[in-house]
This record gives C-alpha cells, structure tokens and sequence, in this order.
C-alpha cells in the first residue's frame, strides 16, 4: 500500500487534491457559472448608491451624470430634485464617476460614456434589475 492509497486500494483525498491544484481533474469538478454570476450580482448591490442606480435606470433607461447625482441625492436626503443643493450634486456627482459607475459598466450593467456623461442601461441591467427587486 502506496502513501496514497486507503486499505481498499483507493487513492486518497491527498492526491486528489493535488491532481486539482495541477488542473487535471478539472473537467470532473466544473466552476459552477452560477455561482460566479451571483457573486458577480453581489457585489454590484453590495452598495446602497448602486441599488439607487439601479432604480433610476428601472425608471429610465438613460440618464445624464448630473441628472442621475440630483437624483440620488434627493432619494438618498428625501427631498424633491429642485432642492438639491450644488454642493450635495458635485459630491454625488464625484463618488458615481470614479467609483460606482465604473463598477457598475465592469459588470455590464451600465454604458457609462464619461466624455458625454451619459449613463445608459448595460446587457445585464434588467437581469440585475430584476433581481433586485425580487430580494427587495
């Protein structure tokens, strides 16, 4: 009997996990594409700002950055859109461009055109969409 065999004959679970860590048995223990998706969907609402995106694309498909900051910041204050202050939309305005926007195209969700400032729904924007408002 091998290090590597029980006392049927069978290998053990050492070499089976080595074998995986080369790759040979990868066709036997497929990435589940599923799960990697979710995580994918995760991430993307992990963020409060993101799920308001996402809200905003559900009422609209296609909005201008500072259109979608003035948005966000009445949502987020409870305020009408015309009381936004200048100041609360440019810090709105910042956190989108360099943080939530680009994760949000990463995944898809969005086309965000930073030359235009123009954010439109991406390929995976309804199926997040919807998912979000099934967990919701």
């Amino acid at each position: 009997m091998t290090d590597n065999e029980n006392r049927d004959g069978r290998t053990s679970g050492r070499a089976s996990r080595s074998s995986q860590e080369t790759g040979s048995e990868s066709s036997e223990n497929p990435v589940d594409l599923a799960v990697l998706e979710r995580d994918s969907v995760f991430s993307v609402l992990n963020d409060r700002r993101r799920r308001y995106v996402l809200y905003a694309l559900a009422e609209d498909p296609e909005w201008t950055l500072q259109e979608l900051a003035t948005r966000l910041v009445a949502w987020e204050e409870g305020v009408e859109d015309d009381d936004v202050g200048a100041h609360c939309r440019e810090r709105r305005y910042i956190s989108l461009y360099h943080t939530h926007l680009p994760k949000l195209a990463d995944e898809d969700v969005v086309e965000f055109d930073a030359d235009a400032e123009r954010i439109t729904s991406g390929e995976r924007a309804a199926e997040v969409i919807e998912f979000l408002a099934a967990v919701e």
